[in-house]
């Protein structure tokens, strides 16, 4: 029984190793904080903002209709700041905001007027869109 349990460990042991050091296990960096693909699948329509209203962005990224731009998943996977944002439902923000600096450029925390929502991702404050 003994030798069964440690073979059954020295086993779990093995593939507990193979899964830490495999590709899938270690994070690779998803590029930069936003992405800049001039030729995104995107809707035909118009939102408010002056953005199709979806978009398919690559793995590793979001599309956000307010800004319309690919914006990265994971702020710990960006290795940059990526495209400059422009879009007319983006503003500064203009209250208190953190003093660390992420890897976007920008601060973690700021507050933001009502009816938006910081992005640490862009360093702006952004209108909520409501969901259609």
């Amino acid at each position: 029984m003994s030798r069964i349990f440690k073979l059954f460990c020295a086993c779990l042991l093995v593939a507990q190793l193979f899964f830490i050091s495999s590709p899938a296990a270690i994070a690779q960096p998803a590029g930069p904080c936003v992405a800049d693909y001039p030729e995104l699948p995107c809707t035909r329509d118009i939102n408010p903002c002056g953005n199709p209203s979806q978009c398919i962005c690559p793995p590793g990224y979001s599309y956000n209709a307010s800004v319309g731009a690919c914006l990265v998943d994971d702020l710990y996977l960006a290795d940059g700041p990526g495209a400059p944002v422009e879009s007319k439902c983006t503003s500064p923000p203009q209250d208190i905001c953190t003093l660390d600096i992420n890897v976007c450029g920008n601060a973690s925390i700021c507050m933001c007027p009502d009816g938006t929502t910081y992005s640490p991702v862009i360093g702006e404050c952004i209108v909520d869109l409501p969901q259609y």
